[in-house]
C-alpha cells in the first residue's frame, strides 16, 4: 500500500478539492481561517497537500502565514522512525521559577 493509499484508508484525503472543502467548513464554523484572504487560503491548501497535513487541525494561519499546530508537529514527527513519543505536562514550581514564570 502506498503512502497516499494509507492516508485515504485512514480517512485523510489530501486532494485540493478535499482540502478546499475543509478550509471552507473551517471558515464557516468560525473556528479559524475566517480572516484569511483567498491567496492565503490557496497557499494553505497547497502547503497542506505538499506535507499531508489537515487545514485547521494541523495547520492554521498566523499573521497570514501557515502555522503548524502542536497536532501537526506531532503528526510530522511520527513519520520519522526514530521518533520516541510526545509528552506534554504543566511546568513544575521549580521549572517556573527557573525559567522566570
Amino acid at each position: 500500500m502506498t503512502g497516499n493509499a494509507i492516508e485515504r484508508a485512514n480517512g485523510n484525503d489530501y486532494s485540493l478539492s478535499s482540502l478546499e472543502r475543509r478550509i471552507r467548513l473551517n471558515r464557516e464554523s468560525g473556528w479559524g481561517l475566517e480572516k484569511g484572504t483567498p491567496a492565503q487560503l490557496n497557499l494553505l491548501a497547497l502547503f497542506c497537500q505538499k506535507h499531508h497535513l489537515l487545514p485547521g487541525d494541523d495547520v492554521t494561519l498566523y499573521e497570514g502565514k501557515p502555522w503548524i499546530t502542536v497536532d501537526g508537529r506531532v503528526k510530522l514527527l511520527r513519520r520519522n522512525p526514530e521518533y520516541r513519543g510526545f509528552r506534554q505536562r504543566p511546568l513544575s514550581k521549580a521549572e517556573k521559577e527557573e525559567w522566570g514564570w
